[in-house]
């Protein structure tokens, strides 16, 4: 498929090879039949459509402690969008 820069914005996206979230991307996309850049442009939309917290409700960091919290609203946003898919 040609590429249509007029309607669409085109972005590259860099995962280490060794990460789990890697291997997780690829194992749902195969599963789903269809390529990890089309899954990442459904999660993506999934995201932007509400089925996960806005990013403006997400608590400042200001230590360890809050960054846990953050990365558990984060495990828990792509838990709604595992559950929305």
């Amino acid at each position: 498929m040609a590429r249509d820069p007029e309607r669409y914005a085109y972005f590259t996206v860099a995962l280490p090879r060794t990460s789990q979230t890697l291997q997780k991307l690829l194992a749902e996309a195969e599963e789903a039949g269809i390529n990890p850049a089309r899954l990442i442009a459904l999660r993506v939309s999934d995201w932007y459509k509400g089925s996960a917290r806005s990013i403006t409700e997400v608590p400042p960091t200001n230590g360890n402690r809050d960054v846990a919290c953050v990365e558990d609203i984060a495990a828990q946003n792509a838990d709604a969008a595992l559950d929305e898919w």
